[in-house]
């Protein structure tokens, strides 16, 4: 995943905005919903990777 992407996705955890950061993943990405989740999750729960 790009920096940037992970670093947007990454505030938008912090700021609450998990969905956001699903969507924005989605359209950098063109993966699925559930893949996109996953991630998502991951990212989540270590922030700091």
């Amino acid at each position: 995943m790009p920096a940037d992407v992970q670093a947007e996705i990454l505030d938008n955890l912090r700021s609450g905005q998990k969905i956001e950061a699903i969507k924005r993943l989605r359209e950098q990405t063109g993966l699925g919903l559930k893949e996109c989740k996953d991630l998502v999750d991951a990212l989540d729960i270590e922030p700091d990777r």
